[in-house]
């Protein structure tokens, strides 16, 4: 049975430095399971940083009784949603498959995602997932293997890997190792058969997930 991840996803004005009310927001809401807040350092699209609320659940089954919980619990936690509104400029909510989840090889807690966002060609999704699957099997013992999820809603083909580090220097690191195997057949062959990637990384505001 796979697991989901539903992401809310805050886009917030220029200038803005409200990332730590998804904390409060995230607090807020009476669910019981892993989630993880977070938010970028800089701004990788036009306006403000973005921020996400990233909730790991059991099943697809799980995703009606979260979106239930937030209809419920509407009223009294309108105030704190209105607030954080009025610091976005845009607000929305993806639902992803979980393929693999994360193996976490680091010395102390997290405190930085990367996430690896991949866009397959048309019908290339099967063997893109198939691809990115073997890399993260092959990453050595005593490395951090990476999550690896389908986005079920909005544009067809989207994947993500999505690797906790345990600091800036080591996600650099991490960079490096990735770059450095980037003229193998495998590399070559994700390259025809994505259509775009971007890494973009989020610090880590607050995450109750074991790793």
């Amino acid at each position: 049975m796979s697991k989901y991840i539903t992401n809310l996803v805050r886009t917030f004005k220029a200038g803005s430095n409200n990332q730590s009310l998804l904390v409060e927001e995230a607090k807020s809401l009476e669910f019981q399971g892993p989630v993880i807040v977070s938010g970028t350092m800089s701004a990788p699209n036009p306006g403000g940083p973005v921020g996400m609320i990233s909730r790991i659940l059991d099943d697809a089954a799980s995703i009606d009784t979260y979106f239930e919980a937030i209809q419920a619990q509407m009223p009294q936690r309108q105030a704190l949603l209105q607030e954080i509104g009025a610091a976005c400029t845009s607000t929305r909510m993806n639902v992803l498959k979980v393929h693999r989840e994360a193996e976490y090889a680091g010395s102390n807690p997290p405190t930085v995602l990367v996430r690896n966002f991949i866009r397959a060609k048309r019908g290339h999704l099967d063997e893109l997932l198939e691809t990115v699957t073997s890399f993260i099997d092959g990453i050595p013992s005593g490395r951090t293997k990476g999550a690896l999820t389908e986005t079920t809603t909005g544009r067809y083909g989207l994947i993500t890997i999505s690797v906790p580090y345990e600091s800036n220097a080591a996600a650099q690191e991490g960079y490096e190792w990735v770059r450095a195997s980037g003229t193998s057949a495998r590399a070559k062959r994700m390259a025809d058969i994505t259509q775009d990637s971007a890494r973009v990384p989020f610090r880590i505001l607050h995450s109750n997930v074991e790793m």
